[in-house]
């Protein structure tokens, strides 16, 4: 065989492997990306007319192939569309592959404020719990070795009514 012919198929070959790598790639980023994330529970530590305390719970699945990193967690939370507080979570976290993993936020603020802010009567919505919404909204970072992929956005609402009981809906994930 002729060193041309010889070089052409390594050639080939190297470009065939190359392409079939980014293209697997390509299609578990994307299987990442479509990654199911939702809110699936919470526990109120306390609730008051002045202060709350409540413990969001909530759960990534990564359909993919890959492993990744969860990193630069970045929540804003809103109590009935009110801007409550910004939540910032730098740790890193592993999300194994084709599988699940759940983390919790703590959520504090003084109910006092959001009457500050135009909410009405805070006190209907303690009672009537099926009328206070939280609503999550943010982005996360995944990364995988020297691939980075920045902001997977998040936009979530749930009623405390929800909250304190399993959901009768059917589950997104």
């Amino acid at each position: 065989m002729n060193r041309i012919v010889k070089n052409s198929l390594i050639l080939g070959g190297l470009l065939l492997a190359s392409t079939s790598l980014i293209v697997y790639f390509r299609n578990q980023f994307k299987k990442l990306a479509d990654s199911c994330y939702t809110v699936v529970g919470g526990i109120i530590h306390n609730i008051s007319l002045n202060d709350v305390k409540i413990s969001l719970i909530f759960q990534i699945k990564n359909n993919s192939d890959i492993s990744v990193n969860v990193e630069n967690v970045e929540f804003k939370i809103f109590v009935n569309n009110l801007f409550v507080t910004k939540i910032l979570k730098k740790q890193k976290q592993k999300l194994l592959s084709h599988s699940s993993v759940t983390f919790n936020l703590d959520v504090q603020f003084s109910p006092q404020d959001l009457m500050r802010a135009g909410l009405a009567s805070i006190e209907s919505l303690i009672v009537d719990r099926s009328k206070l919404v939280i609503g999550i909204k943010g982005n996360f970072d995944a990364e995988l070795g020297i691939v980075k992929i920045k902001q997977y956005q998040f936009d979530e609402k749930i009623s405390l009514k929800e909250l304190l009981k399993p959901s009768e809906n059917k589950k997104k994930c």
